[in-house]
């Protein structure tokens, strides 16, 4: 990740020409990480990312509080 003071946003295209998928550039504020800039696709797919594992730890809960169905039970809700 490329850093740079937020002060150069003075010229953002120049800042932004430099971040791309996979590229961030985190600005700082007296010397301290503080913003990042990101592809707009790779923010997508994080957002999807962490949507998809809040889904699976809610599958593990049920699961594990004994919420589950058998083969049998989904074939005949779907009528297979």
């Amino acid at each position: 990740m490329m850093t740079v003071p937020v002060s150069e946003l003075k010229d953002y295209s120049k800042v932004l020409s430099k971040v791309s998928y996979g590229n961030e550039v985190a600005l700082t504020k007296n010397g301290v990480a503080k913003y990042a800039i990101i592809d707009i696709e790779e923010l997508e797919r994080m957002r999807a990312e962490r949507w998809l594992m809040s889904e699976l730890r809610k599958s593990e809960a049920s699961i594990a509080a004994g919420r589950t169905y058998s083969e049998d039970d989904i074939r005949k809700e779907f009528g297979l």
